[in-house]
């Protein structure tokens, strides 16, 4: 049977082979793939992590200030 392209047949599988023995490096311990993030990811996470300190700089001047 040919496929028509635009066809709704939704019946495709993807074939998710794990070999834990030869690259187990690339999974964690449940057998998933790792995702140690790219360069957009960890930029996010300082972006993040400076918010955080600013944040806590900014409660901590104004907690100081409305004790005077």
């Amino acid at each position: 049977m040919v496929e028509r392209i635009g066809s709704k047949n939704h019946n495709q599988t993807l074939d998710v082979s794990i070999d834990q023995q030869r690259d187990s490096k690339h999974f964690d311990d449940d057998g998933r793939v790792k995702r140690t993030g790219g360069f957009q990811v960890q930029l996010c996470g300082l972006v993040q992590y400076l918010n955080l300190v600013g944040v806590a700089i900014g409660y901590t001047i104004a907690s100081a200030i409305s004790m005077m």
